[in-house]
C-alpha cells in the first residue's frame, strides 16, 4: 500500500512537471507542426513539391518524442515515435503519401491536442484509440510502401545524370533519395563551390541556402579543402530547373564554381562546361 502511494505521488509529480515547465513548450512545437502540416496538405493536393514540410514534420514529431520520454509520458512518446517513423520511411522513399495518410494525420494531431490540454496529462495510463493509431498507420505503410530500384538500378540511373561514385558516396539516405525523386522529375542536377571566410560564413551560407530555395534544391553541402587556410569551402548538389546563367545571378552571395551534371528534361538549353569564375 505505501509503494503504491509512493508510485501515485511520482505520477504527480511527473503530471505537474509537465504541466508547469514543458507544456507551453510541446504547445509550441504542436503549433508548428500544425502550421507544416498545413504546408504539406496544400502542397500534397495542389500537386507542389512537399519534400521540406515532411523534413520539418520529421523534426516536429522526433522533439516531442524526445520531451514526452523524459517527463515519463510513455504513450504520447510512442505516439510521437509512430509519426516520426512514418515521415522517415517518407524522407527516404520507402512509402507514398496518399489522401488516406494526410486525413488520418490531421485527425492524429486533433488527438494529440486535445490530451496536451488536459490540466493535468496522465503520465501513465493508455491513451484511448492509441492501439488504433499504430494499427492503422502500420497497415497504410505496408499498403503503400515503395519496393524502390534496385542497388545496379540507381547505380545505372546516377550514372545515366553524370553523377559520380565520389558523390554518390558523400550522400545519406535521404539525400540519395532526393536525388532519385530529382532526377525522375526531370530536373537538371549541377555542383556549385562556395567559399567562404571563417569570420562570416554562417551568415553566408544561410544566406545562399535561402535564396537557393526559390531557384531549386540542395541535396547534400559537403565541407572540402579550401584554396585558402581563412576560408571554408563547400560542394553542393544543386537539383534545379533553371539554366546555368540564371542560377549563378539568382544567388547575391558568392559563387566560385559551378558544373552541370545534367540537363533539364525538355529544355532546349544544353551547357557542356561549368560556367566558372567571376560571380
Amino acid at each position: 500500500m505505501k509503494s503504491r502511494a509512493i508510485f501515485n505521488k511520482k505520477i504527480e509529480r511527473r503530471a505537474v512537471r509537465m504541466d508547469e515547465q514543458v507544456k507551453d513548450e510541446v504547445m509550441e512545437i504542436l503549433q508548428e507542426i500544425n502550421h507544416n502540416f498545413f504546408l504539406l496538405k496544400t502542397s500534397f493536393f495542389c500537386g507542389q513539391d512537399f519534400h521540406e514540410a515532411i523534413h520539418s514534420l520529421y523534426s516536429g514529431f522526433h522533439t516531442l518524442k524526445g520531451i514526452f520520454g523524459l517527463v515519463g509520458l510513455s504513450d504520447l512518446n510512442l505516439l510521437s515515435t509512430i509519426w516520426q517513423d512514418f515521415f522517415k520511411l517518407l524522407q527516404v522513399g520507402k512509402v507514398k503519401l496518399v489522401p488516406e495518410a494526410v486525413d488520418f494525420l490531421a485527425q492524429s494531431l486533433e488527438q494529440l491536442k486535445n490530451v496536451l490540454e488536459q490540466k493535468e496529462p496522465e503520465a501513465q495510463g493508455e491513451i484511448v484509440g492509441l492501439n488504433i493509431i499504430s494499427c492503422d498507420l502500420a497497415r497504410l505503410i505496408e499498403k503503400h510502401k515503395v519496393e524502390g530500384r534496385s542497388a545496379s538500378e540507381k547505380a545505372e540511373l546516377f550514372q545515366a545524370a553524370n553523377v559520380t561514385d565520389e558523390v554518390i558516396g558523400a550522400l545519406s539516405e535521404k539525400e540519395e533519395s532526393r536525388l532519385e525523386a530529382n532526377i525522375e522529375n526531370g530536373k537538371g542536377l549541377c555542383l556549385i563551390l562556395v567559399s567562404y571566410s571563417l569570420s562570416d560564413f554562417d551568415d553566408q551560407l544561410r544566406q545562399f541556402q535561402t535564396e537557393a530555395k526559390s531557384l531549386g534544391e540542395v541535396i547534400c553541402l559537403q565541407p572540402i579543402e579550401a584554396a585558402c587556410p581563412e576560408e571554408i569551402a563547400f560542394k553542393i548538389l544543386f537539383a534545379t530547373t533553371s539554366s546555368l546563367e540564371m542560377i549563378a545571378q539568382g544567388f547575391s552571395v558568392a559563387i566560385r564554381d559551378i558544373w552541370q551534371l545534367r540537363e533539364v528534361l525538355g529544355n532546349d538549353v544544353f551547357f557542356d562546361e561549368g560556367v566558372a569564375g567571376g560571380f
